[in-house]
């Protein structure tokens, strides 16, 4: 299970490093272009196994940095 994602550099200026909760939900917040809606879409491609999403440059325009899965 993950247990944490940390993100370097989401649009050139945001980092996260969010913890999941074992047992409940964990709920993102934060105002409009803050990357939400990117950071589950990074989880998605991680959960089904879809990294050649991440790898292939389809983030690029996103996502500089770093991600660090735990």
């Amino acid at each position: 299970m993950i247990q944490s994602i940390k993100i370097e550099g989401l649009f050139n200026k945001f980092n996260y490093d969010i913890k999941l909760k074992e047992e409940g939900l964990t709920i993102l917040t934060g105002p409009n272009g803050y990357g939400k809606t990117t950071i589950l879409k990074v989880l998605y491609s991680i959960a089904s196994r879809q990294l050649y999403s991440i790898q292939n440059g389809r983030w690029q325009n996103t996502y500089t940095g770093k991600l660090i899965i735990r």
